[in-house]
């Protein structure tokens, strides 16, 4: 088999960077790899999309768009 590896690296200095961080140690466990592939194949599928915040702040969060169908209803839970 062939893989090809993408590292994440996280400032844990920059606040929202450590926030990330911590996320991904919450939700993503011990299968940090398995958890951002399925949050890029709902992002790439759209069913995750970016909106602004509250408040007018330049930073975005990501909105879930639910699909009761199939294996996305998997993953969807397999991340929420």
């Amino acid at each position: 088999m062939a893989y090809r590896r993408r590292p994440v690296s996280f400032n844990l200095d920059n606040p929202h960077q450590k926030k990330l961080s911590e996320f991904c140690d919450k939700e993503g466990g011990k299968n940090f790899s398995g958890f951002v592939k399925d949050v890029l194949f709902l992002y790439m599928n759209g069913k995750l999309s970016a909106a602004p915040m509250d408040g007018g702040e330049e930073e975005t969060v990501m909105e879930f768009e639910p699909n009761s169908t199939g294996s996305e209803k998997s993953l969807i839970n397999d991340i929420l």
